[in-house]
């Protein structure tokens, strides 16, 4: 998930929340590799046909939606 954006609040109830968010995804989602394959998507071969309710794309057509 991309949640790149720069904000300034002067609410701090409002501050608070969106630095819990960041604190939340820097300390839980954050890697410090980019070698690592994302998760959420089932692998198939070429030959395979996509299962009902599912859609088949390429590796680059799904790293260009995270």
């Amino acid at each position: 998930m991309n949640r790149d954006a720069s904000l300034v609040f002067e609410d701090a109830k409002l501050a608070k929340y969106f630095a819990e968010v960041f604190d939340h995804d820097w300390n839980s989602l954050a890697s410090d590799s980019i070698d690592i394959m994302p998760t959420g998507a089932e692998l198939a071969t070429t030959a395979e046909a996509a299962l009902p309710g599912y859609t088949k794309i390429s590796v680059e057509e799904y790293l260009e939606t995270l």
